[in-house]
């Protein structure tokens, strides 16, 4: 019978695309990796990979050994961690990949300080990502994104965590300068700062001065006066209590975002990340 840690590191080779990132992801020295995967092919009497000086391939064996065992022996592999954190705090390394708009704002940086608090032998590792990512072959392990970010990963669940409201808003001093619009279609008349979500709900007349799914360089020019913007309440709110920012066209009804918790469809989630999405989810309950 094969070795499952060799057919689990074979897995990994394939899913980091080389056995350089598979040794790294596993913290193991590249060289071990490569033989590991050279007595697998040798028990098997089968070349399972195309091996050049950039990357690897896999053969048509290796293809079909793929298929067969990765979902479940990483099935496996996660429920073996699971059961071990179990018997005590969770502990390793938890991967975050969140817009670095949404990753600033005040509510998610009092989340992590209340996990750190509480589960102190967990490594957080916060990867600030504008779009969808394939976390398993970057060692995410959850992703908080915008619908407005269409996730091409099928197979990997996707739960509503928030609804997002959208404001419009400027610096006091923008609006001293070129004047309060009061309706809509006076903003015509002004430097709109907008991303991918504001072209899809102001009117298609309307010139953008900017455009950019960056919300944190759109919120930090318009609290530089170079515009007006149209942005998440959830990013903009402690500015407008600090008079940094001021809402116009209150009364106008914008559509809104959601946010979506984003990770593997795995039967078994580790200990670490269950208790994570449980503290988001009672965080941003709050607000919704």
């Amino acid at each position: 019978m094969n070795n499952l840690n060799d057919l689990y590191l074979f897995t990994m080779v394939v899913r980091h695309q080389g056995i350089s990132a598979a040794a790294k992801a596993c913290n193991m020295p590249r060289s071990k990796v490569s033989r590991r995967i050279q007595e697998l092919e040798a028990s098997l009497g089968q070349a399972l990979l195309i091996r050049t000086t950039r990357t690897i391939e896999l053969t048509e064996k290796g293809q079909w050994l793929y298929q067969q065992i990765n979902q479940s022996l990483t099935t496996a592999n996660e429920a073996a961690t699971n059961l071990k954190q179990q018997q005590g705090l969770p502990q390793g390394k938890l991967s975050i990949a969140i817009q670095p708009a949404f990753g600033t704002a005040p509510l998610f940086s009092d989340v992590v300080a209340e996990y750190v608090m509480h589960y102190p032998d967990v490594v957080l590792d916060i990867v600030h990502h504008q779009g969808p990512i394939d976390l398993r072959r970057n060692n995410i392990d959850l992703q908080i994104l915008p619908d407005y970010q269409a996730n091409p990963f099928d197979d990997y669940v996707q739960q509503q965590l928030l609804k997002v409201n959208y404001c419009i808003v400027a610096s006091p001093q923008y609006l001293q300068q070129y004047g309060e619009p009061n309706n809509i279609n006076e903003l015509l008349n002004h430097r709109l700062l907008v991303n991918r979500y504001a072209k899809t709900v102001l009117p298609e007349q309307i010139n953008f001065h900017l455009y950019s799914d960056d919300i944190l360089l759109l919120k930090k020019l318009t609290i530089a006066h170079q515009g007006i913007s149209l942005l998440p309440r959830l990013v903009v709110q402690e500015f407008i209590e600090q008079q940094q920012l001021q809402v116009i066209l209150p009364t106008l009804n914008l559509s809104h975002i959601n946010l979506y918790l984003v990770y593997p469809s795995l039967p078994y989630l580790s200990e670490k990340t269950r208790l994570f999405i449980k503290l988001l989810r009672q965080y941003f309950s709050q607000l919704s």
